[in-house]
C-alpha cells in the first residue's frame, strides 16, 4: 500500500511490487515531482550510481550485468551471491567451488581471467618432481579439473 496517509494505492498491483528495501523508501524517491506514469522499474534506472562506484569488486570493470537482482535482493544488498555456472563461460567445479575469487581474478581482474588448466597451473605442474609412473595428459590436453582430478588435488606420483 502507499505510505502517504489517505492514500489507497496498493503497489503490489502494478509491474514493480514493492519488497524488501523499496517498501520503506519514501514514494518520492522515485516518483519525482509526483510523476508516477513511466517511472523507471528497472535497477538500473535508480541504481547505475551504486553500480558504476561499486569497488569491492568494481562492477564496470567486470563487465557485471546492470540487473542487480541476478547477484543482490530486495532484501540484502551485502552477501550478493554471484552464480558462476550461469553468468560465465567457466563453470565451477572440483576444488574450484571452495577456492576464492581472488585466487583467480587476481587484482579484481575478472575479463581475461584464464579458462584453461594450464593458464593457472602449469607453474605448479613445473615445480613438481618428475612422476614415477607417466601421467595421462599434461596441463595442456587434460579435458577438465575434475575429470582429471575427480575434483581433488592429484596424487604425489603424478603430476596433474
Amino acid at each position: 500500500m502507499c505510505k502517504r496517509k489517505g492514500a489507497l494505492f496498493d503497489h503490489s498491483k502494478t509491474k514493480f511490487a514493492l519488497t524488501g528495501a523499496h517498501v520503506a523508501t519514501p514514494c518520492q524517491s522515485c516518483h519525482i515531482g509526483n510523476k508516477y506514469a513511466g517511472t523507471v522499474s528497472t535497477c538500473e534506472g535508480c541504481h547505475t550510481p551504486d553500480y558504476q562506484k561499486t569497488s569491492t569488486p568494481n562492477h564496470a570493470a567486470a563487465g557485471f550485468p546492470k540487473d542487480c537482482i541476478v547477484c543482490h535482493t530486495t532484501t540484502q544488498w551485502k552477501g550478493a551471491k554471484f552464480d558462476h555456472t550461469a553468468m560465465t563461460k567457466f563453470p565451477l567445479t572440483g576444488a574450484h567451488v571452495q577456492t576464492q575469487c581472488s585466487l583467480c581474478h587476481v587484482n579484481g581482474v575478472y575479463k581475461g581471467t584464464p579458462q584453461t588448466c594450464d593458464g593457472c597451473h602449469l607453474p605448479d605442474y613445473q615445480k613438481r618432481p618428475p612422476p614415477t609412473t607417466p601421467p595421462p595428459a599434461s596441463p595442456k590436453t587434460a579435458r577438465s579439473a575434475t575429470t582429471r582430478h575427480s575434483g581433488r588435488a592429484p596424487s604425489s606420483t603424478t603430476r596433474p
